[in-house]
């Protein structure tokens, strides 16, 4: 496993990346796997994981659905996001950090689970700036972080990583 800090910031030592093997099981209910649970072990030390199923199919979005301006927040820091999603899934960002792009998104059939692709930039090759990125998604009527006051709406949150910086986005559309 890789780990990333938040986007614009560093682990203690100074590093933008760390390595981690993961060793545990799983349980399941007969149909699922319920939960997963182990030991993160990495250079600075183990630590515990536990991880829990939870269904995200019940409702799957088309890009109409989807569709619309988006405002949000990378996770770990308060620098904003803002996205414009067109109903083909073509979208433009642009963030606090003065980056900006354009990638799509598609809706994986039957599944509330989107795959993301993007290149985004800034001005005088601003280092925060991740360049070709790809990742998954999925949408929520929730405010998974607090980040919105649980405002009504809909949210999409964003996983996105490359070889050298990963993070995750949570955006609203009220």
């Amino acid at each position: 496993m890789t780990g990333f800090p938040p986007l614009g910031q560093t682990f203690g030592n100074g590093q933008t990346i760390r390595h981690f093997t993961f060793e545990g099981q799983g349980s399941d209910n007969g149909t699922t796997v319920d939960t997963i649970s182990g030991t993160l072990s990495g250079d600075t030390g183990d630590g515990k994981l536990s991880l829990n199923y939870e269904d995200l199919s019940a409702k799957v979005p088309s890009l109409s659905d989807l569709a619309g301006s988006y405002q949000g927040f990378y996770w770990g820091n308060s620098t904003s996001v803002s996205v414009t999603i067109s109903n083909t899934g073509a979208f433009s960002y642009s963030d606090g950090f003065s980056c900006s792009g354009l990638g799509n998104l598609s809706v994986m059939p039957n599944y509330n689970l989107l795959q993301v692709s993007a290149t985004i930039s800034g001005s005088s090759g601003n280092p925060v700036c991740p360049g070709s990125i790809n990742g998954i998604g999925f949408t929520d009527t929730r405010d998974r972080g607090n980040l919105f006051g649980n405002a009504s709406g809909t949210y999409i949150y964003l996983g996105l990583s490359n070889s050298v910086t990963g993070f995750m986005v949570e955006l609203y559309k009220s």
